[in-house]
């Protein structure tokens, strides 16, 4: 399953992707600005896709399918 999550760098988006990366068959694709702060995450093997939930064209722009979303921003 494709799970995009939003605010993947806050405390609670954090331990979602934690959380969903531990779950086999995941692919957690976290939508993080450019100058967020993805040391951490890089770490857990997860996929990125670069937007703002405010700016609707960056929405767009995800070419990802994704399957389920955890809003966390």
């Amino acid at each position: 399953m494709n799970v995009l999550i939003t605010g993947a760098t806050g405390f609670i988006g954090r331990h979602i992707v934690r959380e969903l990366v531990k779950t086999s068959g995941n692919n957690v694709i976290c939508l993080v600005r450019k100058t967020s702060r993805i040391c951490d995450l890089e770490k857990l093997g997860v996929s990125f896709a670069y937007g703002d939930i405010t700016d609707l064209d960056s929405m767009l722009g995800i070419s990802y399918h994704v399957d389920a979303v955890f809003h966390c921003a």
